[in-house]
């Protein structure tokens, strides 16, 4: 019997390093996220470039955490997706090519994070 309530014990340790491993993991993508996008994004009077930020802290939910990442500005979109009468000029994405560069680095940070 004993060994059955250690076996738990250690699952629930177990569990908890590894949300712990995302948490931290994510926090540190997401951090590589920002300053990418800030390279990334058109820069004529900086103030999109400085704006660009962590929304707070990583959220739990049924899947993991999450993370928003982006600018409150009101043309931060337009600049990122362009505009919704279909023009193909004006704008230059910068938050998902900077999501696709640095997602691929969250697992290795989680890793890390475990010593993994």
């Amino acid at each position: 019997m004993a060994e059955f309530s250690e076996y738990r014990s250690n699952k629930r340790q177990l569990i908890a390093e590894l949300r712990q491993a995302q948490l931290e993991g994510l926090k540190k993508t997401g951090k590589r996220v920002v300053k990418s996008a800030k390279r990334k994004v058109r820069k004529k009077s900086h103030d999109l470039e400085k704006s660009i930020e962590m929304k707070g802290q990583p959220k739990r939910g049924p899947n993991g955490y999450t993370l928003e990442i982006g600018s409150d500005l009101p043309y931060a979109g337009v600049q990122e997706q362009g505009f919704k009468d279909g023009r193909k000029y004006g704008y230059t994405p910068y938050m998902g090519p900077a999501l696709d560069e640095e997602a691929p680095g969250l697992t290795a940070d989680i890793k890390e994070i475990l010593n993994y």
